[in-house]
């Protein structure tokens, strides 16, 4: 993994998230309140991460942790979500702009999660949102090991991405070829398949293995509309089908004993 395309996907991931992207005709175009709205972006990304919540508290039956680890941990956003579950807190980021905007009741470090530093069996959970999309071009198996390295034994993994099945990624992945990436995402960033990280799971030690969607909505929905089909389709989530079709898919591991 350690090789020169990896250096230079950091590289350019420091760079996306540090620089001002460029504006041209199609991502104003796909920019318009039509298309994208910051309420709409922000009420299903908090839907997902409020998703999450509920689903480590009803993991963990009421117990709080010692060791949380965040990672990546950005500005810091998931602190809200998660930190209620354990003593101590801990985030790691390669961005240290990003890293500045991290409460300050959280420990943090600038760092490659592929080596983290952390010392073995450091947390009893880490929490991974939205980081593996930005890895399809590299697989999973080497940062799920380092995420196993320093889990406790009976430690729990929680992971939270995009999954292609989804309707609408129908049309935007077509959309972002033919015009050049008009979403302003990371180049090579996607939703992948859930059978993905689910293999490379059990291939790197974990158990335990679940998987659930975490909503059927999508942040290009109007907000009512976007309500109203969680309320609706909130039995389904965990549905075989179903799941396979949500827009988030969260994802839960265990280290063995």
């Amino acid at each position: 993994m350690k090789n020169r395309n990896y250096e230079d996907k950091k590289r350019r991931e420091i760079e996306y998230y540090s620089s001002n992207k460029k504006q041209t005709l199609f991502t104003k175009l796909f920019h318009l309140p039509i298309f994208y709205d910051p309420k709409r972006d922000a009420y299903s990304y908090i839907y997902t991460k409020r998703q999450m919540e509920r689903f480590v508290a009803q993991k963990l039956k009421g117990k709080k942790v010692e060791n949380l680890l965040i990672a990546p941990c950005g500005s810091g956003d998931d602190y809200k979500y998660l930190a209620k579950f354990s003593k101590n807190t801990y985030g790691i980021d390669l961005s240290p702009i990003y890293m500045d905007r991290c409460p300050e009741q959280m420990t943090t470090k600038v760092g490659d999660i592929l080596e983290s530093g952390y010392a073995d069996e450091q947390f009893d959970l880490i929490a991974s949102p939205f980081f593996f999309h930005h890895l399809i071009n590299f697989g999973f198996d080497a940062f799920l090991r380092e995420f196993h390295r320093v889990l406790k034994p009976k430690g729990k993994l929680i992971i939270i991405e995009p999954c292609i099945f989804h309707p609408v990624f129908a049309f935007t992945r077509p959309i972002k070829k033919i015009f050049n990436n008009p979403f302003k995402e990371v180049e090579d960033e996607g939703p992948f398949r859930p059978k993905l990280m689910m293999e490379a799971l059990k291939r790197t030690g974990f158990t335990n293995l679940e998987f659930c969607a975490t909503s059927f909505s999508h942040m290009s929905f109007y907000i009512p509309i976007a309500k109203i089909l969680n309320w609706i389709t909130s039995p389904l989530l965990n549905k075989w089908p179903f799941k396979l079709l949500g827009w988030v898919i969260l994802y839960w591991a265990e280290k063995r004993n």
